[in-house]
């Protein structure tokens, strides 16, 4: 899963620009583009980041077949 690319298109259904999402989020644009596109770690700021959009990260273990 890559989770800016997640972010990115979540963002995008919502209508909601990167510099709203970044206003939202308290951080910059910049910063924004560089997790959708996957260039930052995005664990500094990620549950913020999915709050505003109404989103939570959910972990699910794969089980071997």
């Amino acid at each position: 899963m890559d989770i800016g690319k997640e972010i990115a298109l979540i963002r995008e259904r919502k209508k909601i620009s990167q510099r709203e999402l970044a206003k939202r989020c308290k951080t910059s644009q910049t910063y924004i583009c560089k997790l959708e596109k996957g260039d930052v770690n995005p664990t500094k700021n990620i549950e913020r980041v999915l709050n505003e959009l109404g989103c939570e990260i959910k972990i699910v273990e794969k089980v071997a077949d």
